[in-house]
C-alpha cells in the first residue's frame, strides 16, 4: 500500500524525505521514483526554512518537542504544515502567524490523534442515523514503549482499537 501510494503521490507531487538519519532517508526514497531526500537538522531555522520554502506542504513526523522547530520554519517559509500530534501550547502560539500569512497548520491529524477520531467520529454519526445513542466510549491507541521495546525507527507501537 505505501509503495503504491508514494509512487502515485510523486507523479502528480514532489516528495522530500528530510531526516537527521540521512542514510535510512536515501535508503527509503530510493524506493520510490521521483522521491528524494536530504539530512537535516529540525533545530536549524535557516536549514529548515531554506528546504522548506521549496515546498507547498511540510508534513512533520518529529516527535511533538520538535514541531515548533517546523512551524517557526514553515512560518518563514511561507508553506503549510500537518502534524499528527495534539495541539499543545506552544502549536497554539504560531496561529495567528499562520492566519496572517494564509497557512493552515493542521495539527491532530495521524494515527491517534487522526484516525481513531475520524473513526469515532463516523461511527457516532451511523449509530445516531439509526436513532441510536453512544452512552459510553474508550479508546486505546499506540503509544511511546519503553526504550527497550523501541523496536523500530519511530519508536512506536501501533494497536488501535475502538
Amino acid at each position: 500500500m505505501v509503495p503504491e501510494l508514494l509512487n502515485n503521490l510523486a507523479q502528480d507531487y514532489t516528495i522530500h524525505i528530510a531526516s537527521n538519519m540521512a542514510e535510512e532517508a536515501k535508503k527509503l526514497a530510493a524506493k520510490y521514483d521521483d522521491v528524494s531526500s536530504s539530512e537535516c537538522d529540525v533545530t536549524n531555522l535557516e536549514q529548515m526554512t531554506e528546504l522548506i520554502k521549496e515546498y507547498s506542504l511540510a508534513i512533520s513526523y518529529v516527535p511533538p518537542f520538535l514541531h515548533k522547530f517546523v512551524a517557526n520554519a514553515c512560518i518563514e517559509a511561507g508553506t503549510h504544515l500537518v502534524t499528527a500530534s495534539y495541539i499543545d501550547e506552544t502549536m497554539k502560539s504560531f496561529d495567528e502567524k499562520a492566519k496572517e500569512k494564509g497557512l493552515i497548520f493542521l495539527n491532530e491529524i495521524g494515527l491517534d490523534p487522526g484516525i481513531d477520531i475520524m473513526s469515532t467520529m463516523k461511527v457516532k454519526d451511523e449509530v445516531e442515523a439509526r436513532g441510536g445513542k453512544i452512552v459510553s466510549y474508550q479508546s486505546w491507541c499506540g503509544g511511546l514503549p519503553d526504550g527497550i521495546d523501541s523496536t523500530n525507527p519511530l519508536m512506536y507501537k501501533f494497536s488501535w482499537a475502538p
